[in-house]
């Protein structure tokens, strides 16, 4: 998976590679939006990791113009929404996914299945025991049966 990391200044940009890098990543560094198109038309990346306050709706209309021929149209305020990382998790309501609903539906599902299985323990546990004591018992008896 290729990689554009972009930061406001070389230091993140160079962080961000490394850790990919680290994941397997093919990673290239941009410093600053101008520098991250440029990187991007040489680099083709299928995912590109910034700083979000460097998204600007200039930016991603330059880019979508250059990757798909026509303007992203989005403002300031819907690209800190989608890029809101609460909205994201709470939008993600499907079964196993992030949402606090889902998440809490989740937990009691597991916890009603800990349950039973604390139960199916417990009555092992107990037919063990009582298997245990009968042993004992039949034991005793063919000792003291044979005194």
């Amino acid at each position: 998976m290729r990689l554009l990391c972009v930061g406001r200044h070389a230091y993140l940009s160079e962080h961000l590679c490394r850790y990919f890098r680290g994941l397997g990543a093919d990673c290239a560094g941009a410093v600053g939006a101008a520098d991250a198109l440029a990187v991007a038309s040489r680099h083709e990346p299928h995912v590109v990791v910034c700083d979000c306050d460097l998204i600007t709706p200039a930016l991603l209309d330059e880019a979508a113009m250059l990757y798909h021929g026509q303007k992203a149209g989005l403002d300031q305020a819907q690209i800190r929404e989608a890029l809101d990382p609460g909205r994201f998790i709470a939008a993600r309501t499907i079964r196993g996914g992030p949402a606090p609903s889902e998440s809490l539906r989740q937990a009691d599902h597991f916890a009603q299945g800990l349950a039973a299985d604390e139960q199916t323990v417990a009555g092992i546990e107990q037919r063990l025991a009582d298997s245990a004591r009968k042993l004992e018992s039949a034991i005793d008896s063919i000792i003291g049966g044979a005194r």
